[in-house]
């Protein structure tokens, strides 16, 4: 398998060379890219896990039930593609994405607590010095660096090499996010 992966990634990379030298558009190359690693990201919110197949820590039940980071579907929904020049571009504009994919401690700004309302167990508030928010990674980072797991990156490949029509991708495996 991974030599089939490395024939189908020189081939890609040769035509992407060649294209880069002929001055044609690779647009639609690195959009399938793009796209197939934001359905990644996507696929990880629906089964609860990080990137590498971890699950996310679940929630505390005091404060809500239900799976972690699927409450509104707000950021799963906001995930997308860009392609910028030579670099596709996956993220979200949601301000609290970083949160959940670093984790946080939250503080009061102006009060002495913080106010939670309670959604499970009949509701009320919870008020709180602080709360820790867990990492729950959805992005492919190390820190600030991208870290494809194997599963993305033939993901990423197939697409390509689907888009600029060339055949015999690599087998992806199903359903690992």
């Amino acid at each position: 398998m991974n030599v089939k992966w490395t024939l189908l990634a020189n081939r890609v990379q040769a035509r992407l060379e060649k294209m880069k030298l002929e001055g044609a558009d690779r647009s639609k190359a690195l959009g399938a890219l793009g796209n197939a690693l934001a359905n990644r990201v996507r696929l990880g919110f629906r089964l609860g896990r990080d990137p590498w197949g971890n699950p996310w820590k679940p929630l505390n039940p005091r404060f809500r039930t239900g799976q972690p980071l699927r409450d509104t579907g707000r950021l799963q929904r906001s995930i997308t593609s860009q392609v910028q020049g030579d670099a596709v571009v996956v993220g979200t504009n949601v301000r609290y994405a970083r949160t959940h994919q670093y984790g946080a401690t939250i503080l009061p700004k102006s009060a002495s607590v913080l106010a939670f309302p309670i959604k499970a167990s009949g509701g009320g508030f919870a008020f709180l010095k602080s709360a820790k928010i867990p990492a729950r990674p959805f992005m492919p980072l190390v820190g600030n660096t991208v870290q494809l797991p194997a599963p993305w990156a033939r993901s990423g490949l197939n697409a390509m090499a689907k888009a600029m029509g060339l055949t015999g991708g690599a087998p992806t495996p199903g359903a690992q996010a």
